[in-house]
């Protein structure tokens, strides 16, 4: 569901195919299944220029992905990015990070709780940035 006036979005239900989202804010909560999108894609999959607020509550189901450079999570803003997560994450291609947050300027503040396991070589659990963002 999306609020125009707020530019909030909720996500709920199947999110299988992963959650790709210009949002200022994204709530997810009330999954049916885990998080399981195509090789090479983001779990959740933040981008746009005003800073990101991202809650995630996935209540007993996992954002899995599989590929190079796929992350759990990836919120890249010109603006603050703040997340906090709640759920296991499972990101093992090469280069893929568990959460991945970026901004060109602002904070950036990352809270998780339970499991982040990022597998190949150039993959990391917990990696945030500010700085400038490319392009």
């Amino acid at each position: 569901m999306f609020d125009a006036g707020s530019n909030a979005l909720t996500c709920s239900g199947n999110q299988s195919p992963g959650i790709s989202t210009f949002a200022d804010t994204l709530f997810v909560i009330g999954l049916t299944g885990n998080i399981t999108p195509s090789t090479g894609i983001h779990g959740i999959d933040l981008f746009g220029s005003n800073p990101v607020t991202l809650q995630s509550t996935l209540s007993g189901f996992s954002i899995i992905t599989t590929g190079a450079e796929a992350h759990g999570i990836s919120a890249d803003r010109q603006q603050g990015v703040t997340i906090e997560h709640q759920g296991n994450i499972s990101a093992t291609g090469p280069g893929s990070i568990g959460i991945r947050g970026r901004a060109s300027q602002g904070e950036v503040s990352i809270s998780s709780r339970e499991n982040i396991t990022a597998g190949e070589s150039g993959a990391g659990r917990v990696r945030w940035y500010v700085d400038p963002i490319d392009g």
